[in-house]
C-alpha cells in the first residue's frame, strides 16, 4: 500500500508526539522525587512542562521522519523493493521503479522475476559510485565521533562501546544515502547495465540478520577501537583516524555477510512462504528484540561498569 507525503507525515508526527509524551512522562516519574524539594507546592507543572516539551520535539521529528521516508519511497529503488517485499503472499503483481502497480506476464507470471522492482532502474555506475561516496561519508562521521569520544571521555571500554553502536547506526544511514545518491547520479551517469533489484527473502528475516550482522560488526570495531584507546602512542587525531578507515568496510562486510544469511535462509519454504514473515510489525519486532537481548547481555557482562552510568535517559528514550 502506497501512502502519500501528507499521509506520512501526519503518521510520523502523532508517533512521534506520543513517543515524546510517553518519555517526557517516564522522565517526570523518574525526576519526581529530586525534584519535590525545589517545587514544595507539586511538581504537577513540571509533569506538564515536560510531556508538552518532549512531545513536541518527538512531533517536529516525527513529522521530518514521516517527510523523509516518503521522499525516500518516491524518489528512489526503496519505495519498489519495500512494497514488493511487504506485499501479501499470493500477490503475483510487482511494483516498478517508477512506483506502478502491475501484473506480470502469462510467460512470466511462475518466474522468481516476479520480485524484482522492473522498469527503469538505476545504472550499475551510479550504486557502485553512490555506494564509494556513502563509505567516504560514514568515514567522516566516525572521525568526528571517534574524535570527541577521544578527547571529552576517559574510559576506554565506554568509547569504543560508543564509537561502535554509534558506527553501526551510521552505516544504516549510508545506506539510505547510499540509495538517495545513486537516485541523483543514475540520469547523469547513463553509461553501462542497469542494476535491477529484487526481493528474495520475507522483510521480517533480512531485518534480522542485517540487524545480526551489524552487531557483528560493531563488536569488531568495539574491540578495535578499544585497543587504539590503549595505545598511549597514539594521538586522539591519529586513534579517529585510525577508525575512520578501518571501521566503514568492517559495516559494509558485516551488512553484505548478513544479507548472504538472509538469503540462504530465504531458500528455506517455511520462511519464504510464511505470511506472518511479511508483516510490517513482526519485521520492526525482529530487529527490536536482537538489540534488547544484545543490550541485555551487554549489560550482564559489564555490569561493572554500565552500572556507572545515569539510568535515566536511557529509561525515558526505551520508553518512547
Amino acid at each position: 500500500m502506497e501512502i502519500g507525503s501528507r499521509a506520512a507525515t501526519a503518521r510520523g508526527l502523532f508517533a512521534g508526539a506520543l513517543a515524546g509524551a510517553l518519555g517526557g512522562a517516564v522522565d517526570y516519574a523518574l525526576a519526581r522525587a529530586g525534584a519535590a524539594q525545589f517545587m514544595p507546592d507539586g511538581s504537577a507543572r513540571l509533569l506538564v512542562f515536560l510531556v508538552a516539551l518532549y512531545g513536541g520535539v518527538g512531533a517536529l521529528g516525527g513529522a521530518l521522519a514521516g517527510l523523509l521516508i516518503a521522499a525516500l519511497a518516491s524518489a528512489t529503488d526503496l519505495g519498489p523493493l519495500a512494497r514488493n517485499a511487504f506485499r501479501r503472499a499470493g500477490d503475483a503483481s510487482f511494483v516498478s521503479s517508477q512506483g506502478q502497480t502491475r501484473l506480470p506476464t502469462d510467460a512470466s507470471a511462475g518466474e522468481e522475476a516476479t520480485d524484482r522492482p522492473r522498469g527503469r532502474s538505476k545504472t550499475l555506475a551510479a550504486y557502485v559510485l553512490s555506494s564509494l561516496l556513502s563509505l567516504a561519508l560514514l568515514g567522516a562521521a566516525l572521525y568526528g565521533l571517534a574524535f570527541t569520544a577521544f578527547l571529552r571521555f576517559h574510559s576506554h571500554f565506554l568509547i569504543a562501546a560508543l564509537v561502535g553502536a554509534a558506527g553501526a547506526l551510521c552505516a544504516v544511514g549510508a545506506v539510505i544515502v547510499a540509495f538517495a545518491l545513486a537516485a541523483a547520479l543514475s540520469p547523469l551517469l547513463r553509461f553501462g547495465p542497469r542494476l535491477r533489484l529484487a526481493t528474495r527473502v520475507t522483510p521480517a528475516v533480512a531485518a534480522a540478520c542485517w540487524t545480526v550482522g551489524l552487531l557483528i560488526g560493531a563488536a569488531i570495531v568495539l574491540k578495535l577501537v578499544d585497543g587504539f584507546a590503549l595505545n598511549r602512542r597514539m594521538s586522539p587525531p591519529l586513534r579517529a583516524l585510525n577508525t575512520a578507515l578501518i571501521a566503514p568496510p568492517i559495516y559494509a562486510v558485516a551488512l553484505v555477510l548478513g544479507h548472504l544469511a538472509a538469503r540462504l535462509l530465504g531458500r528455506l519454504r517455511a520462511l519464504r512462504d510464511a505470511p506472518l514473515l511479511r508483516s510490517p510489525w513482526l519485521t520492526a519486532a525482529a530487529p527490536a528484540a536482537i538489540l534488547a537481548a544484545a543490550v541485555a547481555a551487554g549489560l550482564a557482562l559489564f555490569w561493572a561498569t554500565a552500572k556507572l552510568l545515569p539510568a535515566k535517559p536511557f529509561v525515558a528514550g526505551a520508553a518512547a
